[in-house]
């Protein structure tokens, strides 16, 4: 029974993930222009994903409205996964390592060769 819910967790979140980054909906343009254009590949779909989630689990239908309304008080669990949400999505914009362009792959550091200097006694 566990494993069922846990499968059908995960294939929400799939659904929900790969619907927003196909439709393009208004707030994913909203989470891009926040992000900015230089965020890695990996974090952009973690963020698109954990916003969708969100928005699917609190029934949240606005179009640019990132995380919807500010919650009632008496919403303590909504309003503590959108606090939670909220620094994460604040600390990828904070974050300097995430300054790779959407798409492209990070290209390897040169490699520096130094010339050979002797140690010790040579033979």
């Amino acid at each position: 029974m566990i494993s069922q819910v846990h499968a059908r967790t995960i294939n929400r979140r799939d659904c929900v993930t790969k619907d927003a980054l196909s439709v393009g909906s208004p707030w994913v343009r909203e989470l891009e222009r926040i992000l900015g254009s230089t965020v890695r590949p990996d974090r952009w779909a973690t963020a698109v994903g954990e916003v969708a989630i969100f928005r699917d689990r609190w029934e949240i239908t606005t179009s640019t409205d990132l995380l919807g309304p500010v919650p009632a008080s008496y919403e303590w669990e909504q309003s503590e996964q959108r606090a939670s949400l909220q620094r994460l999505i604040q600390s990828w914009t904070e974050d300097q390592s995430s300054s790779l362009v959407k798409g492209a792959s990070a290209l390897p550091a040169p490699i520096v060769r130094q010339p050979l200097i002797p140690a010790g006694p040579t033979l």
